[in-house]
């Protein structure tokens, strides 16, 4: 199984369909989505087979904009931190 990547199993599998699990790519995290998207939860863990899923990236992508001198809420964000490539150059 490849968590992590957004299109691993947890959303490849069927029940998925039925259940919205949504993958940020930017955070490297996992969400389920109520009916209607009025709300999102954060998961740990595939609510199919119970594996442990990647460890949230967000205080990391705040830290590092931070570091370099920028306020992540209002200065500009720099493309690399608009995807996962970020997190993937280091």
């Amino acid at each position: 199984m490849t968590h992590g990547t957004g299109t691993g199993h947890v959303s490849a599998h069927p029940e998925n369909e039925k259940v919205v699990v949504s993958y940020d790519e930017v955070f490297d995290e996992y969400t389920v989505e109520t009916p209607g998207g009025a709300s999102r939860q954060m998961i740990y863990f595939c609510p199919w087979c119970g594996e442990r899923l990647p460890e949230s990236k967000r205080d990391q992508w705040f830290d590092e904009p931070e570091a370099q001198g920028l306020n992540p809420l209002n200065d500009p964000i720099p493309e690399p931190y608009k995807t996962a490539a970020w997190r993937l150059e280091n």
